[in-house]
């Protein structure tokens, strides 16, 4: 598999059953850090999905690379974003995941920032307490304007899509006191991002909801153009190995 074309962003969504565990080929190719990760972390459904996680990203990585999944290194930086480390890190593929409850979401580009985010669709009675001490004014304007029935909706699409671009500018939850706001488009298809003082910045960056699977959000953030997006689904066999569809569909 090629890597990405400049301007061409590469996503794949992942079903799981935390309940069952991991494939042993996505064992097989974790690192002997993540391994360790992985055998201290008390609940068995919890490390199900870290190993289904970073045994994907490891398997994706590895076939956009031309690589050996178990070989691809991968180092955090200062502020905890994961990125390729050696020579692999020349390739400029940048990556960002995702993961809620029996679902995770990959992403992928080149010589870009990249960040995903994904959150199960659920009723949020928390939502305008979360706006109310993280979002800006726009935002809780944007969220008071809808209808009720859809405000809990509306709320998770624009958290996904905040954090989605959070997570590519490597600051995390930390980043939600930046001033940064982020307005959606009718139809929740996309944002508008707005930065104090800084709009040049601000139209460089594309957001964008992502057609992830049934009753979930999820958004992907670009800093750059993006002339292409195309997702794909990681389905699991039924012998236990992983079996990838990868006939793209335009966003």
């Amino acid at each position: 598999m090629p890597l990405p074309f400049p301007g061409e962003v590469r996503l794949w969504s992942a079903a799981f059953n935390e309940s069952v565990r991991a494939p042993e080929e996505l064992s097989r190719i974790l690192s002997v850090a993540e391994r360790e990760r992985a055998a201290v972390v008390p609940s068995g459904e919890v490390r199900t999905r870290f190993v289904l996680c970073r045994g994907i990203l490891r398997s994706l990585l590895g076939r956009l690379l031309g690589l050996d999944p178990s070989r691809v290194r991968i180092e955090l930086s200062r502020s905890g974003k994961p990125g390729l480390a050696g020579p692999e890190a020349r390739s400029g593929l940048r990556f960002s995941l995702s993961h809620t409850r029996g679902a995770a979401l990959f992403g992928f580009c080149r010589d870009a920032e990249i960040g995903v985010d994904l959150e199960r669709l659920r009723p949020a009675p928390w939502g305008v307490r979360v706006a109310g001490s993280f979002f800006g004014p726009a935002e809780r304007a944007f969220l008071e304007s809808r209808l009720s029935k859809s405000r809990d909706e509306a709320f998770l699409v624009l958290w996904t899509m905040k954090e989605a671009y959070l997570k590519a500018r490597g600051e995390g939850l930390a980043g939600l006191r930046s001033g940064a706001e982020v307005l959606p488009a009718p139809g929740l298809r996309s944002a508008e991002l707005r930065l104090p003082g800084d709009p040049a910045e601000a139209g460089l960056w594309t957001l964008r909801r992502v057609a992830a699977g049934k009753g979930l959000a999820a958004s992907v953030a670009v800093r750059g153009t993006v002339r292409k997006f195309a997702v794909s689904r990681w389905t699991a066999s039924a012998s236990g190995g992983g079996r990838r569809e990868v006939d793209y569909l335009e966003l």
